[in-house]
């Protein structure tokens, strides 16, 4: 059925429409934001490095203990070392079939927030609450990063769900108490205590804020344990018990010095903030009415609040919010925020949980301004003048983006230029509209204009974006030829994981600064070295110390990391005449 079929049209101002259109279209721009072009190329340092490691496991038969050049490597728990290993297993080994992981998590982390605001909002609440989470810029480019933050992010998302839904009401829930729980378990294995701390406190803080919320006792909170423990215990007894040191290392190093005295990435306390607001606009300039709504609810006499803000018809006519909704999300998404801000070792994809649980809140508050009486119709005819502003600014950020990808080789010129000029006919067909019958787009408009930009910018900008920060275009070349093992590979002044990587080899050498007479000792040693090395004074040193017999022969393009053979003169003098 069309959407400008008069049967549509009719079902639209009915409220009408079929229940699984919402759904699939939900699922639909989802799974295209999270999994278009997921062959990107890994990034440096960290998407090498953990899509390295379950190589080396996988090589090694090592499934238990994570490894890396023959050494435990017990920074982190080896749940998507375990998954990506997996999806090797089934694949092969490709960069694609890594970032396979991270995307799933991310698009079933879409899907856990959009049934979480379901089952607590109902049907349009569920689809603005996931829609606003899709087409938030800044959580589709972190949640498709090979990192352990999208897994912690859906089991930590998926364990609030079910502790939320297990005390909103007066009686409490056992069965999703304990599916929270299970979500919590994968989350200690995901990346470690962090899960349990996201988790517990807001729940504990939950009954205080909103009274008649069930208060878990103690034999829930022991089976939550007894649960969660169950899961991710067996893999700590194990790391333990292959390494005496990992007590000290793991939990201490980097859990709480890396929290208290930080080693490293260190940030103000504010370094979130930013991120959040300007990562999911245009959605976050509805944080002022949401937190309006929220001070209202506390001196609400109700169970639930009607909304109030732009665009409303009035109380009598807008669609009642839970109440519990929008404080357990504000709770939730405070405690992460705040937690994360306290840390001293701060990254950004560390505040990925608290994006999804903005995005419920958000769309609680944006289903209440709309009439309760049109259901899904509103979302079709309802012209505020935020949504208005909303698109506005979206063809304004789209036509600079695009721009700004063609000016730095992101994205195909005639396609960025193109882009823009049809963002710019848009523009001006948005300000006629606005002078002939007022500021106001319907927010199914400000949707779609949205995700076509945001489509755009993931399936044009962001494999540029990711070859800027790869290895892949210097390394892969060489793959044939570096089967020989013959051929030694060595990187200096510091190890590129992304070497060993696209190489296949879990020989790669690697010399510090403070180590390069011994590289210079082995490159005179050896036949024939594939050697990648940091293109400023680390090059410069290392050919000045190069011995006369031996010469540096660049291969490839240029860029920060030189790639090139160090041969004997000789040889390289050979190569040149059989060239010719």
């Amino acid at each position: 059925m069309s959407s400008h079929s008069p049967e549509f049209s009719i079902a639209c101002e009915a409220g009408r429409i079929p229940p699984l259109v919402w759904p699939v279209l939900f699922l639909s721009c989802a799974a295209s934001l999270a999994f278009v072009r997921f062959g990107v190329p890994l990034q440096e340092p960290q998407e090498a490095r953990y899509a390295e490691i379950p190589r080396q496991m996988l090589v090694e038969g090592k499934w238990l203990v994570p490894v890396l050049y023959g050494e435990p490597y017990l920074d982190k728990p080896p749940l998507l070392y375990w998954l990506v290993m997996a999806s090797y297993l089934v694949f092969g080994v490709h960069d694609w079939a890594a970032r396979i992981v991270p995307c799933s998590a991310a698009f079933l982390t879409m899907v856990v927030t959009y049934l979480w605001g379901r089952r607590v909002l109902g049907p349009r609440g569920g689809f603005l609450a996931g829609m606003i989470l899709c087409l938030s810029v800044r959580y589709v480019y972190l949640g498709r990063m090979l990192t352990m933050d999208t897994l912690l992010c859906l089991f930590v998302v998926a364990a609030l769900a079910g502790a939320h839904l297990a005390v909103r009401g007066p009686e409490f829930r056992w069965r999703p108490w304990v599916a929270s729980a299970l979500a919590c378990g994968l989350g200690l294995l995901a990346k470690g205590p962090v899960a349990l701390v996201l988790v517990v406190v807001p729940v504990l803080v939950f009954p205080f804020v909103v009274p008649k919320a069930a208060r878990p006792r103690f034999w829930a909170w022991l089976a939550y344990a007894s649960v969660a423990a169950g899961i991710a215990l067996p893999w700590y007894l194990t790391a333990m018990a292959a390494s005496p040191a990992f007590v000290e290392y793991f939990f201490w190093r980097h859990h709480v010095e890396r929290f208290v005295t930080p080693f490293d990435h260190q940030e103000p306390f504010w370094f979130y903030l930013p991120g959040i607001f300007l990562g999911m606009l245009p959605w976050t300039l509805l944080v002022p009415g949401m937190l309006r709504s929220l001070v209202v609810s506390f001196t609400w006499p109700g169970p639930s609040l009607r909304g109030q803000g732009p665009g409303s018809a009035g109380a009598s006519q807008t669609q009642p919010r839970p109440r519990d909704v929008l404080v357990f999300s504000n709770v939730a998404l405070a405690w992460c925020v705040v937690f994360f801000s306290i840390a001293g070792c701060k990254r950004p994809g560390y505040i990925l949980p608290a994006m999804p649980l903005l995005a419920l809140g958000l769309g609680c508050y944006l289903d209440g301004l709309f009439p309760a009486v049109e259901s899904f119709a509103a979302l079709w005819r309802h012209g505020p003048r935020l949504a208005y502003v909303c698109t506005f600014f979206v063809l304004v950020v789209g036509i600079g983006g695009a721009l700004f990808a063609v000016e730095f080789c992101l994205m195909p010129r005639l396609i960025g230029l193109a882009l823009a000029l049809v963002a710019s006919v848009d523009l001006l067909g948005l300000g006629w509209l606005g002078w002939q019958r007022g500021p106001k787009v319907s927010w199914m408009l400000f949707g779609v204009t949205t995700f076509t930009l945001l489509f755009a910018g993931t399936y044009e900008v962001l494999p540029g974006y990711a070859r800027r920060f790869s290895m892949r275009g210097q390394v892969r070349p060489h793959a044939a030829e570096c089967v020989d093992a013959s051929v030694h590979v060595a990187c200096y002044p510091r190890r590129w994981d992304s070497v060993s990587f696209y190489l296949g080899r879990n020989d790669v050498c690697s010399y510090s600064a403070e180590e390069r007479p011994r590289l210079v000792a082995d490159l005179a040693s050896a036949p024939r070295t594939l050697l990648f090395v940091k293109s400023n004074r680390a090059l410069e040193d290392l050919l000045r110390d190069l011995p006369a017999s031996h010469q540096f022969v660049p291969s490839g393009r240029r860029g920060t990391i030189v790639v090139g053979y160090v041969v004997g003169r000789d040889r390289a003098l050979n190569a040149r005449y059989a060239q010719r």
